[in-house]
């Protein structure tokens, strides 16, 4: 039985999707649920402000069916509330803000608006008293280099190499997203299982405007081998 409290902070109110019940709901849940100190968990270091969970099990908890549940985590995902990995059997997802909001000695207050947070976790004062961005890890170090991994990865997948060369203003924006949230194998999980599409292979879809785009790689990322292929980009597209 969990005990003890989380701080909430007041700016939930200013979220851009605090009136969808069923992400605040998610939100919330996951406030309550994560870990609140480091923790091992079948031979893996867990980090405060992370847990390990299946839909089923999430499902079951909240009352919502996995669509709703996928929604609900894409949109905490948009918002840059949380991050999620598919590890092995299990998924990890991580709040974000978990330190700076739960930390005794935070000193934001409610008059924090989340770009001052944002921009308060992102720049450090040096010992010398110099402002300092942290890096930030990322799956990729250059567009390029997706597009050539891309490519790679494709060919690997399907036999035909691909032909990408450029990336659209959308694409740039949709691949800078991603490619902070996800590490290298998420996205060449992510390719695996979109290769296996039925719909994309009648189509003749498998390209990166169609991959990157948020709906669609939530989907392919979260899908296994043991999975139905063919809902794919049907409902993304």
């Amino acid at each position: 039985m969990c005990k003890g409290w989380i701080k909430l902070h007041r700016s939930l109110k200013d979220w851009e999707w605090y009136s969808d019940i069923n992400a605040t709901r998610l939100l919330t849940h996951l406030l309550i649920s994560v870990n609140y100190t480091d923790k091992k968990w079948k031979g893996r270091l867990i980090k405060a402000g992370s847990m390990a969970f299946s839909w089923d099990t999430l499902g079951s908890e909240l009352g919502l069916t996995r669509q709703q549940l996928r929604t609900a985590m894409s949109k905490l995902e948009s918002s840059k509330e949380v991050t999620r990995k598919l590890t092995g059997s299990y998924q990890l997802v991580t709040l974000c803000k978990w330190e700076e909001l739960q930390d005794t000695n935070n000193e934001v207050t409610a008059k924090t608006t989340p770009n001052q947070q944002k921009n308060n976790r992102e720049i450090t004062p040096t010992k010398e008293g110099k402002k300092e961005k942290k890096e930030i890890s990322k799956a990729f170090a250059t567009e390029q280099d997706f597009i050539n991994g891309f490519n790679l990865a494709k060919g690997i997948a399907t036999g035909t190499k691909g032909k990408a060369r450029i990336m659209s203003a959308t694409d740039k924006n949709n691949f800078k997203r991603l490619n902070e949230a996800y590490t290298k194998a998420d996205f060449n999980h992510a390719i695996k299982m979109m290769s296996k599409d039925e719909w994309v292979k009648e189509t003749d879809n498998f390209n990166m405007t169609h991959f990157l785009r948020n709906n669609n790689f939530n989907k392919f990322i979260n899908q296994t081998d043991t999975l139905p292929m063919a809902q794919g980009l049907r409902e993304g597209n």
